[in-house]
């Protein structure tokens, strides 16, 4: 069982240190077959030599197949953690700052109360300033902190907690 745990896993470990080796690169794969490789290697030298001489010198065989189960079982965990981490990332890209209604009124909020506006248009979210005045839609998402100068609307405020 150990020999076919050994050939099915160093096969896994054979074909991507030889990737590596043609693309004129070593890693970590190279690395772990050299050494399991010279395990094994030892290992059966030493079995014949002691079937031969009657001295018998201990093997690693299992210390090969564990050295190949743990290295693989390594690089299953890190796609997982890899897998996890991007959706993350595309979590928090979601929660980017988009672009908002921009109200130019006579003056700025700051006494509570809000000028007559001139003119509207759609700003970046980075070009707000504190004091402006901006309108957000019903379902749109809130780009900044604020306080209501007129009107109602329910915000959904359940997208910061889904990280």
């Amino acid at each position: 069982m150990e020999l076919g745990l050994d050939v099915v896993l160093f096969r896994i470990l054979l074909e991507k240190a030889g990737r590596a080796l043609r693309n004129g690169s070593t890693n970590m794969d190279v690395l772990v077959v050299v050494g399991t490789t010279a395990c094994y290697v030892y290992s059966v030298y030493a079995l014949l030599y002691g079937a031969i001489s009657g001295f018998w010198s201990p093997t690693y065989f299992e210390t090969s197949a564990m050295l190949i189960t743990f290295v693989l079982l390594g690089e299953y965990l890190e796609t997982l953690a890899k897998g996890k981490t991007s959706d993350a990332i595309k979590k928090l890209v979601e929660l980017t700052p988009v672009p908002t209604r921009f109200f130019r009124s006579e003056m700025r909020y700051t006494t509570g109360k809000c000028g007559r506006v001139i003119s509207q248009r759609e700003i970046d979210a980075l070009l707000i300033q504190p004091g402006d005045v901006l309108k957000v839609l019903p379902g749109a998402r809130v780009p900044v902190d604020g306080v209501v100068v007129w009107g109602s609307n329910h915000v959904n405020k359940s997208y910061k907690s889904r990280l």
